[in-house]
């Protein structure tokens, strides 16, 4: 019995030894900066056959600037009101991606707000939802789709240079104007 133990416990030892040596290479490869390399040009992760781009992953983080550290970019957006999506959450997907959401107090999220490193490559942000209505329009000299249920607008994306957005809130539909106002803050 005794040694069930000795083992049971050395295997948690293990796991956690192994969690902290993640943590300790996640938090190298989020401060080494962007220091020469492939980041002299433009290059876009693409996602392998096993979900997720060699070297890079999702990452939830405490405040802006360490995401923007992460994804290598920042991200200007419009702050979101509501007395009900109060939560600010921030993630980044190493060197590519940069997003913020607000979520309600059960984790339901109610806006989200991304941008992505894509190199000029077409909108990255697929609408694989269905929906009443999908517009294209120019705003700003940018092609914008935005995609609602006939009442309010829940994704828009567009592309702008080297970099593709988008505006999620699909629980809580935004009026045409609102959402055009989001876009245009962003960068």
């Amino acid at each position: 019995m005794s040694e069930n133990r000795n083992q049971k416990a050395d295997a948690k030892t293990y796991s956690m030894i192994m969690m902290l040596v993640a943590g300790a290479a996640m938090l190298f490869l989020m401060l080494r900066g962007r220091t020469g390399g492939v980041t002299e040009g433009c290059m876009a992760n693409q996602t392998s056959p096993f979900g997720q781009a060699q070297q890079s992953a999702w990452v939830d983080l405490p405040n802006e600037h360490q995401a923007s550290t992460a994804a290598g970019f920042g991200l200007e957006y419009p702050e979101f009101e509501s007395s009900v999506y109060t939560e600010k959450k921030f993630r980044a997907y190493t060197e590519q991606v940069f997003e913020v959401w607000y979520e309600d107090s059960a984790g339901n999220e109610g806006m989200r707000y991304s941008k992505a490193h894509t190199c000029g490559m077409k909108n990255v942000y697929i609408a694989d939802f269905k929906f009443k209505s999908m517009n294209i329009e120019e705003i700003d000299g940018k092609e914008v789709s935005l995609y609602g249920d006939g009442k309010g607008i829940g994704f828009v994306t567009w592309d702008d240079g080297e970099y593709s957005y988008c505006i999620e809130c699909l629980d809580n539909m935004q009026p045409y104007e609102d959402a055009v106002n989001m876009m245009k803050a962003m960068k």
